[in-house]
């Protein structure tokens, strides 16, 4: 019987993806990808003319996902890990979608490290670059005065299901467009 991670990446992750925004030939950042749960079908879902960067702090995750991209040869996932950096090491105006699932809490960051954060994600967007957050912790009322102060303008809500902490529940996904003044 396969468990909630397996029919996240095997089925759902796909459906939501798309429906939030993803589609073939995106530059797509998976902000605290973890292990690659969503960065794994991210990369599907961009296909060869796409690309993935996976940014992740924590080492065995980094080591994780490269074993996975290593055995199944994909090509368009770069892992990156940050020891922690706030600076994105990506070129600005670069990325049409970010991705930050269950990441952009107080327990991982200060009040000025997720602006400051914010604000990096915001300079390495494109123009109407995309910003699709799920806030599992946090009220949305409570960043989204960060996200918007950093460029960013409220879009959709989404409610649909997701993948927290290796469980799938329903989940409220917000998506933001960056203004123009990367």
């Amino acid at each position: 019987m396969p468990n909630d991670v397996d029919i996240w990446m095997s089925e759902t992750a796909h459906a939501v993806l798309t429906r939030v925004g993803l589609k073939k030939g995106q530059t797509v950042i998976d902000f605290g990808c973890g292990p690659g749960y969503t960065a794994i079908p991210a990369a599907v879902i961009v296909g060869e003319t796409g690309q993935v960067y996976a940014i992740e702090k924590n080492r065995l995750d980094i080591f994780r996902l490269g074993r996975f991209i290593k055995t199944f040869g994909m090509e368009n996932i770069t892992p990156i890990n940050t020891h922690g950096d706030l600076d994105l090491p990506l070129d600005s105006g670069t990325i049409d979608c970010i991705l930050a699932f269950d990441v952009l809490l107080p327990y991982y960051f200060s009040d000025a490290e997720l602006a400051r954060v914010i604000k990096e994600m915001h300079r390495v967007s494109k123009p109407a670059g995309s910003l699709i957050i799920y806030p599992s912790h946090v009220s949305i009322d409570d960043i989204r005065p960060l996200i918007t102060g950093a460029g960013f303008e409220p879009g959709e809500r989404f409610t649909l299901p997701i993948l927290h902490n290796g469980t799938m529940e329903r989940g409220e996904i917000f998506t933001f467009t960056a203004d123009g003044n990367g």
